[in-house]
């Protein structure tokens, strides 16, 4: 049985994702310090798993509860929680063991409700392997509670396209993907990097284009001979393939207009075989140092950083560029799978970004060169921050000509979900 450690540190990130708003991740790697390897990989896999799973867990929890859950404060719902999530869904830990943590942690925090965790928890162990299935009055419901999404997501998707394809794309969202290699073919070939990091022993296969390679666990990257060398980054193949699309070729300027943390990048910078120019902006000067250090590692000389607002015209770039990216932000509901928290956000709090979206797609319409390529992408599937906000930038711009749209789905492609739109601009 593991430390109890893991589970104290689970509880101290899941606190700091909820009352700070920090990433999981972070949280995850600021409460890590100290752990050994295996209660590393626990602490990471009850806290992902436990906000995979929040509506989940407190459905099953609120059967055993003589009051709504809702009126359960905060610090307690988390110990119930990250308890539920080990009892019902990893096996290798005794039920009992659990419950005695969960009991024993509560003594030092919230004493008083010691005696309820205890009698919640063991009333659910007893039953986990006949829980009765999710009683909900709508399909929506039901999918919502089974997969853990927003209730307005679930309804959402079933409008747009249908029950089956919907729990797919829920069901996709709760799988942890691997990480996606792209190779640097500058200095090698993928059979050449899928051979060295084989023989190193990591678990890596050809993944869904021709030069990047997928890999289940990576360790500290930073400990990666290969990554130091410079012969591969990390990114997802949808967002790969959204710059190959749009076709960077040698002697382009190309600009990438936010372009942190820097892969479409790097991308376009090695497609056109470091023989392009390639400036790179963004509006956080310590995101963009990100790309500074990841064009020096990759050894991608074309690659320039300048700080720059997406959000403010700059006349120098007036038809100045072959090639723009307009990778917008945006409400990130396509890389839930990556990043789970995500899901929980609210209809309304990513309602003002369509008009973001549309004021940096025109910025960056403005800085296209005749003739030459506008590539728009987001990492959503949602319609309102994609096909409608360029349906209302060419509505106003028919100067360009759409020459391909297309959206990436995790249950469809094995990829992040992700949308491009690549536009010609008439000369």
């Amino acid at each position: 049985m593991k430390k109890p450690d893991a589970r104290r540190k689970a509880l101290v990130a899941l606190e700091q994702i909820r009352r700070q708003g920090i990433f999981l991740d972070e949280a995850i790697s600021l409460v890590s310090e100290g752990l050994n390897a295996a209660d590393k990989a626990l602490c990471n896999k009850i806290v992902r798993g436990t906000v995979q799973n929040t509506f989940f867990l407190d459905y099953y929890l609120s059967l055993y509860l003589s009051r709504s859950i809702n009126r359960i404060e905060p610090t307690v719902l988390d110990i119930l929680r990250i308890s539920a999530y080990q009892l019902l869904f990893l096996d290798r830990i005794p039920p009992s063991a659990v419950v005695n943590e969960a009991v024993s942690i509560c003594k030092k925090q919230r004493r008083h409700a010691a005696s309820l965790v205890n009698a919640v928890l063991r009333k659910l162990s007893d039953a986990k392997d006949k829980l009765p299935p999710i009683s909900a009055d709508t399909k929506s419901e039901f999918l919502s509670v089974k997969y853990s999404h927003p209730l307005w997501l679930c309804e959402y998707f079933i409008k747009i396209c249908g029950y089956d394809f919907t729990e797919k794309f829920l069901l996709a969202n709760n799988t942890e993907p691997g990480i996606t290699l792209q190779t640097n073919t500058l200095k090698c070939s993928v059979d050449s990097l899928l051979y060295d990091l084989t023989s190193k022993g990591y678990d890596v296969k050809k993944a869904g284009t021709d030069s990047s390679l997928i890999i289940d666990k990576m360790p500290n990257i930073n400990s990666v001979q290969e990554y130091c060398d410079g012969m591969f980054y990390v990114q997802d193949d949808a967002a790969f393939l959204s710059v190959a699309q749009a076709a960077p070729k040698e002697k382009m300027k190309i600009l990438d207009l936010c372009a942190a943390p820097g892969g479409k990048s790097f991308a376009a910078a090695i497609l056109s075989g470091n023989n392009s120019e390639v400036l790179s902006c963004d509006v956080s000067e310590k995101r963009l140092s990100l790309v500074a250090e990841g064009a020096t590692r990759l050894g991608l000389s074309c690659i320039k950083t300048k700080l720059e607002d997406a959000r403010v015209i700059n006349k120098n770039y007036i038809n100045a560029f072959d090639l723009v990216i307009a990778d917008v932000p945006c409400s990130g509901l396509g890389v839930i799978r990556k990043k789970p928290e995500i899901r929980y956000k609210s209809r309304e709090s990513i309602a003002e970004l369509p008009a973001l979206q549309l004021e940096i797609l025109n910025n960056a319409s403005s800085y296209v060169a005749p003739g030459g390529t506008l590539l728009y992408s987001t990492c959503t599937l949602i319609k309102e921050e994609n096909n409608d906000v360029v349906n209302k930038f060419l509505s106003s711009n028919n100067n360009f000509n759409v020459l391909e749209t297309r959206s990436f789905w995790p249950h469809i492609d094995n990829t992040d979900g992700f949308y491009i739109c690549i536009m010609k601009k008439s000369i």
